[in-house]
């Protein structure tokens, strides 16, 4: 008889303990019932005069070098940068140890397999900067700060290698055409495609940040995502065969396996206007797709999704 040994449950350090804590509480109890996180305590500068908080020992910033801890968990989103900060200036802190935001459709297990498989994400417009934000992941991608017309996209990734392999020159600047990118921006080229870095001050920002985040990519574990409100790009970026995990975004009923539909809201009648709605369906709570099966199997939708809560 062969016996199966079930994992220890992750012993979880919470750093946090306001709002941003209390929504998450029942998350974090449902994972401990079903074993597989064990909240070791909950770390924040105001102590109760209890000592604990939703049942759980607080400690303050300054014991968190003394606790014994497999990961790190911070519930605050005004304050998470400084928090990870003044985490990382203890002796014997590790990056690695912090984990993203929670995802509540998301097991411990399937957000560390998403970590640990570090996946490189192609895609035309900023949701996948995004999602690299909010899983708490290094940005692999040179696909950040900038967005690329559907015709270029698609010609990229018939042969992502060749044009990775390019050097991106100015083809010139262009002034704002929404409210949110700079004032006038640089324009790169990549051998026949454009890239609009719309975030980017200068050329020679744009393409260091290229180049640099280039020599980041995972070819391992590429996903493709596009934004498109037309038909036929979406059937053309379906039937490529060079990337295997895909996602597509598009303003209409659509039935194919990994397109996702994004409601304009009232007025709205292009890409550029579902962009917005897109780049805010990256966040938690707000994702109506489970994020695990947007980097692996068939892209499903998000149980814990509340369209209520938008």
């Amino acid at each position: 008889m062969v016996i199966v040994l079930k994992p220890k449950p992750i012993r979880l350090l919470i750093w946090g303990c306001g709002e941003f804590f209390r929504r998450n509480v029942p998350f974090l109890r449902d994972r401990e019932r079903k074993g597989e996180i064990r909240i070791v305590g909950v770390v924040d500068r105001i102590q109760p005069t209890d000592g604990t908080i939703a049942g759980y020992p607080i400690y303050p910033p300054e014991a968190v070098p003394m606790l014994d801890y497999d990961y790190l968990q911070i519930l605050s989103t005004k304050n998470r940068t400084e928090i990870r900060e003044q985490y990382l200036s203890f002796p014997g802190s590790d990056p690695k140890k912090v984990l993203g935001y929670v995802y509540p459709e998301l097991s411990i297990q399937q957000y560390l397999h998403i970590v640990d498989s570090r996946p490189t994400i192609f895609i035309n417009f900023c949701w996948g900067g995004y999602i690299y934000y909010y899983l708490g992941m290094e940005c692999l991608s040179p696909f950040k700060n900038l967005w690329l017309n559907d015709a270029d996209y698609l010609r990229f990734l018939h042969n992502p290698r060749m044009y990775m392999a390019l050097d991106p020159i100015l083809d010139g600047m262009q002034n704002a055409a929404t409210k949110w990118d700079k004032e006038r921006f640089p324009v790169l080229r990549l051998g026949d495609i454009r890239l609009y870095c719309n975030h980017s001050d200068t050329a020679e920002q744009a393409i260091e940040d290229w180049v640099r985040r280039r020599e980041k990519i995972n070819w391992d574990s590429i996903i493709a995502v596009i934004a498109t409100d037309d038909r036929k790009v979406e059937k053309e970026f379906h039937q490529l065969d060079t990337v295997s995990r895909k996602l597509c975004f598009v303003p209409y009923e659509t039935e194919k396996e990994f397109s996702m539909t994004v409601p304009l809201c009232s007025g709205a009648e292009s890409r550029n206007e579902m962009v917005p709605q897109m780049n805010a369906m990256a966040s938690p709570y707000h994702n109506p797709y489970d994020i695990y099966s947007v980097f692996f199997g068939e892209l499903r939708k998000n149980p814990c999704f509340d369209p209520n809560n938008i």
